[in-house]
């Protein structure tokens, strides 16, 4: 009954031998019928022989059995004997366990690191390509460029995107990913000697953001200068202060006293940022004021951010978030942010730090809530006795919203 595979409108019957035939081989000794060799099917995980002997299915193969795999269904890839070559050949004959597949340098420990996916375990196209498979299939180049295992036919590599990255953004073997020092997408990685793309005059790797679609450079000393500022004694190029970066967790002090990306800045670094990869904010220095200060004069471990009263214990307590620890909406400004940078009042209303250029906060929206429905600071999250979007807080004289008649706060 499980000899048959459905492929293009048919179906197709076939032996149910899945052993290796005789000897396994590698590389471009067998080639399927897209013309994809051993190589790009050990090293992406298309294939695996267990503990039969049997070749099977591997992680890295987008087909209805995959979970792993978000694409339409109608793009979801066959069995393997759906790729048999003129000869007959698929890749039973193929996987040999030979390791090629740990060779694989771009999963962390090394100088970059293929983007996360806030999805799947690990990024992959529209139609189910990984980064492995880019890499392992020479699909493309460490500058952005086609590979020589790149069919012409297949049009622009950047056209291929999920999650709202392509490859050249998302594989470090692309010249995308997380490179020590910073995103740097379709570039070669960064030397002492040129910096980052061949761009000389940066004396330190580390030393460089990218932002906007350009490499900036600039002193690396993130001490704090002198006397630590609070509230409006340092402002960004946004306009935000002291009291926005240190109360939403934007960022920090370590132990060697140092300005650090808090858990709330919602950068390439932060997994806990569930926003388009276009949307990911750059390093603290691309935000220097004209003054050309940042936030390293700024987070001075206050005690601010512990002041925040909507995160359990209190009369109300922030929605919560099905994939984050913490709601934000879609371009990765969190409650705290809202209720620090006084973007909203508790009536629902723009606060005094909302800009009117940026619309309607309802317009705000993420997982189905908008911060209006989301944060308690905005009239929303879960209050005492319910959910209370867009209204005051409950008192024992007027009930809920100002509604006589509620005998009880609770009620």
């Amino acid at each position: 009954v499980d000899d048959y595979y459905y492929y293009g409108g048919y179906y197709y019957y076939g032996d149910d031998d899945d052993e290796v035939d005789g000897e396994c081989v590698n590389g471009d000794a067998f080639k399927d019928s897209m013309d994809f060799n051993c190589t790009l099917y050990e090293g992406a995980h298309w294939c695996e022989v267990n503990d039969e002997g049997k070749t099977v299915e591997g992680p890295g193969w987008c087909s209805d059995l995959n979970q792993e795999c978000d694409v339409l269904a109608e793009r979801r890839w066959s069995r393997h004997k759906a790729f048999k070559n003129q000869q007959g050949q698929w890749a039973k004959s193929c996987c040999c366990d030979t390791g090629l597949d740990a060779t694989y340098p771009y999963e962390g420990g090394g100088e970059c690191t293929d983007a996360p996916d806030n999805k799947v375990a690990a990024w992959h196209d529209q139609y189910g390509y990984s980064c492995r498979a880019y890499h392992f299939g020479s699909f493309c180049t460490l500058a952005g460029e086609p590979g020589s295992g790149w069919d012409p036919k297949n049009g622009d590599i950047a056209g291929y995107v999920r999650e709202g990255m392509s490859p050249l953004d998302a594989c470090c073997t692309c010249g995308g990913g997380i490179w020590e020092g910073g995103r740097m997408p379709n570039s070669t990685p960064p030397t002492p000697e040129t910096g980052t793309s061949g761009a000389s005059g940066a004396s330190e790797v580390d030393d460089y953001y990218y932002y906007g679609g350009y490499y900036y450079y600039g002193d690396d000393d993130d001490e704090v200068d002198g006397e630590c500022v609070n509230g409006d004694a340092f402002k960004d190029s946004m306009d935000f202060n002291c009291t926005l970066y240190e109360g939403a967790h934007w960022c920090e002090v370590n132990d060697e006293g140092k300005t650090v990306e808090g858990p709330g800045w919602c950068s390439d670094l932060n997994q806990e940022c569930d926003v388009l990869a276009e949307r990911r904010w750059s390093r603290h220095k691309a935000f220097k004021n004209q003054q050309g200060q940042w936030a390293k004069s700024c987070c001075c471990d206050t005690g601010l951010d512990a002041t925040y009263p909507y995160e359990g214990g209190g009369e109300c307590t922030d929605a919560p978030d099905n994939k984050v620890a913490a709601w934000h909406d879609q371009y990765g400004y969190s409650c705290r942010a809202y209720h620090f940078g006084s973007f909203c009042t508790l009536a629902g209303e723009p606060g005094s730090g909302w800009d009117p250029k940026n619309g309607d906060i309802a317009g705000y929206v993420r997982e189905g809530m908008s911060p209006l429905d989301a944060c308690c600071t905005c009239g929303g999250g879960i209050w005492e006795g319910g959910r209370m979007p867009n209204s005051t807080p409950p008192t024992p004289e007027t009930g809920t919203s100002g509604a006589s008649g509620a005998s009880e706060v609770d009620d």
